[in-house]
């Protein structure tokens, strides 16, 4: 009886370890994938005249709107690893979504964000995006 205990355990530990190296994993990807953003906005920043789309907009504004993007980016890689707690989270989506440029993107480009969602955190982010920008929009009437 000790003895199977024993290996139940340690199979109990194993498995455990298994679990924890995959989140690890998928963190470091989330991670790598945040930093590809980020350089891939940087390069579109650098040439942003036509490439960005959004004819309407001054080259001015799609420089904006190419921050915004990085901006939300950074701030959802650091939610969905956990270093931004919910309610962190409420309080920098608050201060964003006060300036007129994340609020203009966000508007125009929220939902395709949200429709891209492919987990749970990604899915909470954009909900509490929405509210702060549901919030921001009903005070800047």
């Amino acid at each position: 009886m000790r003895t199977s205990t024993a290996l139940l355990l340690a199979a109990g530990v194993h498995v455990a370890g298994l679990v924890r190296r995959e989140v690890h994993e998928r963190r470091r990807q989330q991670l790598s994938m945040a930093g590809m953003h980020q350089r891939l906005c940087a390069d579109t920043a650098a040439n942003f005249a036509e490439e960005y789309g959004y004819s309407d907009l001054s080259a001015t504004d799609k420089a904006l709107f190419i921050h915004a993007n990085r901006s939300l980016s950074l701030v959802g890689a650091k939610y969905g690893i956990g270093q931004l707690s919910d309610r962190t989270l409420r309080l920098v989506a608050a201060s964003m979504m006060k300036t007129p440029s994340i609020r203009l993107y966000w508007e125009r480009n929220g939902a395709a964000r949200d429709a891209e969602s492919e987990t749970r955190a990604d899915r909470r982010f954009h909900t509490i995006m929405e509210n702060a920008f549901t919030a921001a929009h009903a005070r800047a009437d």
